[in-house]
């Protein structure tokens, strides 16, 4: 008989062990993870307080970055009308410079997220000291505008004079829709 009080205070304590101190024991394990989960949450929440005004520095001065990399990059709102602007803007530099244009060609466009790549080949005759001052005007024009020179070919000239230059440059504009146009 005693035997069995004792075994069933046992079991009685098994019981009790299994139903409610496991639980609570489950729970506090539980609630202390959480507790730690919300601590580390709560210490990067205070890091990045701390930090904000460098991050809200740093990202004013990468949107001035992008805003002045924009602005020296030329946009369009109807691209072969900006085409023809900067085929008569060309016509008219190598006339002011006294070069004479053989014939001016433009290549296939490329299109990309970015914008449109335009090429234009220019053949040319004249003077070299005047080829000289239009190449350093024409490479002044812009920041998205790439200037190569190739097949020029330099004759010899009389005393005082540089010569003669005959040639081809091709003028890549890099170009940006324009963001205010609205699109119909």
């Amino acid at each position: 008989m005693k035997n069995n009080i004792v075994l069933l205070s046992v079991l009685a304590l098994l019981f009790v062990a299994k139903f409610f101190v496991q639980p609570i024991i489950e729970w506090q394990n539980t609630s202390l993870a959480e507790t730690s989960r919300l601590q580390k949450k709560l210490d990067k929440a205070q890091a990045y307080i701390v930090e904000l005004p460098l991050l809200e520095s740093k990202k004013h001065a990468l949107t001035e970055q992008v805003n002045n990399m924009k602005s020296r990059v030329e946009s369009y709102s109807d691209f072969d009308r900006y085409q023809i602007a900067k085929q008569r803007q060309v016509e008219a530099l190598f006339t002011q410079y006294n070069v004479a244009t053989k014939s001016l060609n433009w290549q296939d466009t490329v299109t990309t997220p970015l914008g449109k790549t335009a090429k234009l080949q220019v053949q040319f005759n004249g003077l070299l000291k005047d080829f000289i001052a239009l190449k350093l005007d024409l490479m002044s024009l812009s920041a998205g505008i790439e200037l190569n020179v190739f097949g020029l070919q330099i004759r010899e000239g009389a005393t005082g004079s540089l010569g003669d230059v005959t040639g081809n440059i091709l003028l890549v504009f890099k170009t940006l829709e324009d963001e205010n146009v609205a699109v119909l």
